[in-house]
């Protein structure tokens, strides 16, 4: 705004040197003051409707930022429950097994059952048959299989 003082005491000196007639003087310089103020106040508004939408969009970035927080920490959630990291304490990650023999509940790691087919009770010593989503009878499935999304009956299809 220094600039502007500037600015306009030059006009001021340079029309105060070319009016010589006092009156036309004065109504000349009262003009550009009333110019000047209509200026000034046009910018202090503009700065205040930017002030204010400045501080509406940072709430709204406040507003955005938490709701991606919470998105993060459900998709971290879902993640830890897909996904078993090595890195994982053991025992985090348990499965629930009713004995259908006796109906013993018990609870295991299931890293220590991951790859078994099959696990004793600990109360009736019966063998129990882990199931792990395996629908296909058949033994051989792979991707695109009509029973179970793999291609081990793909010649069978082919066939018909």
């Amino acid at each position: 705004m220094s600039d502007m003082n500037l600015t306009i005491k030059k006009i001021m000196t340079n029309l105060e040197e070319k009016i010589k007639d006092e009156e036309t003087l004065n109504i000349v310089k009262t003009e550009i003051f009333n110019l000047y103020n209509a200026f000034a106040d046009e910018i202090s508004e503009l700065n205040s409707d930017m002030n204010t939408r400045m501080i509406e969009l940072a709430q709204s970035q406040n507003e955005a930022n938490e709701k991606m927080d919470k998105i993060e920490k459900s998709l971290k959630k879902i993640e830890n429950d897909i996904y078993l990291d090595d890195d994982d304490e053991e025992g985090e990650y348990t499965m629930e097994i009713v004995c259908p023999y006796c109906n013993k509940e018990f609870s295991l790691d299931i890293d220590q059952i991951a790859d078994k087919e099959e696990i004793n009770c600990p109360e009736c010593k019966n063998a129990i048959e882990l199931d792990w989503g395996h629908d296909c009878s058949c033994g051989e499935c792979e991707d695109d299989c009509d029973c179970c999304g793999g291609d081990c009956h793909k010649d069978e299809d082919d066939n018909l």
